[in-house]
């Protein structure tokens, strides 16, 4: 009998750990500051109320994390840009110059194809030299094969997860890229895997008398991109904009880089699984919370 009151009472216990073990917890970085901007002077668990998807998550632990940067500069140098080519160096170049120091780029051109003009560096003179050899192609942009090269080359890094990862891409309307409907799934299914990336996609709305295209596809997958990593997406036809614009994010990169970085683990809702879904926190007074990345998911 002794026997099978204890054959009971672990049968009972066990299965009261089921619903604990099947619970997973997920992580992600946020910036946290005063409200002046400045470092927190501590911050401890308790202090964090989230949400995941509107219901009530327990903040398991908070800690202080640096993350390099590497940023994917994309620049299209096609004939639909071919008059705004200065408004496009400048733009460039500002925006590399208003990024934080140590913030490593790669330089992209689109046409006639995808090509690495300058390989990963941190030497901003490098990057404003070959900014200003940028010619302009007679061809169309090929901005959907940058962006799903470049979901490619980040599926691919063994490094990733040790750096966050951003893609700033300039394209135009101008032509239509074909492409199977495939290739575009195949990427957007990748680009949902690749935890912590951030896609800024800019559409210069080239005149149409011009280019006999509305560019659809292009302006499709930067939406679509742009929403899934919730980053910047802008459609604009005002050739001067892009001289303000780049720099424009450049800055709301370096603001993110300064403020102070914390990897928040969390046990996330009851039943949660799969890819986090929305993040909201309630911080204590005095403090102010930044951009909310998604990390990474783990059980």
């Amino acid at each position: 009998m002794r026997r099978v009151a204890v054959l009971i009472v672990i049968l009972a216990v066990s299965a009261l750990m089921l619903p604990l073990a099947a619970q997973q917890t997920g992580a992600f970085l946020v910036a946290l500051t005063t409200t002046e901007g400045q470092p927190l002077p501590s911050i401890s668990p308790a202090d964090l109320a989230v949400q995941e998807a509107g219901q009530p998550a327990k903040v398991v632990k908070i800690e202080p994390k640096s993350f390099p940067i590497r940023i994917t500069l994309a620049l299209e140098n096609s004939r639909g840009l071919a008059d705004a080519l200065p408004q496009l160096r400048a733009g460039a170049k500002g925006f590399v110059n208003a990024l934080p120091a140590g913030a490593e780029v790669t330089l992209v051109s689109t046409a006639p194809q995808p090509r690495i003009v300058v390989k990963s560096t941190t030497d901003k003179d490098a990057l404003v030299k070959a900014i200003d050899r940028l010619a302009p192609e007679s061809s169309s942009g090929r901005f959907i094969e940058a962006l799903t090269e470049q979901i490619d080359r980040w599926d691919k890094d063994k490094e990733r997860g040790l750096y966050t990862p951003l893609l700033v891409i300039m394209g135009s309307t101008i032509g239509e890229e074909v492409v199977r409907d495939n290739w575009v799934k195949e990427a957007m299914g990748k680009l949902d895997k690749l935890a912590g990336v951030t896609v800024h996609a800019l559409m210069y709305n080239a005149p149409i008398t011009s280019t006999g295209s509305t560019g659809e596809s292009q302006v499709r997958m930067a939406e679509e991109a742009v929403q899934r990593t919730r980053g910047r997406y802008e459609l604009f036809s005002a050739p001067q904009r892009i001289a303000t614009l780049l720099p424009e994010i450049a800055a709301d990169i370096a603001k993110t880089q300064v403020a102070s970085q914390y990897l928040v683990t969390i046990e996330r809702p009851a039943g949660a699984t799969g890819r986090l879904g929305a993040l909201s926190m309630s911080p204590p007074s005095g403090v102010k919370v930044g951009k909310i990345t998604r990390v990474e998911e783990r059980r």
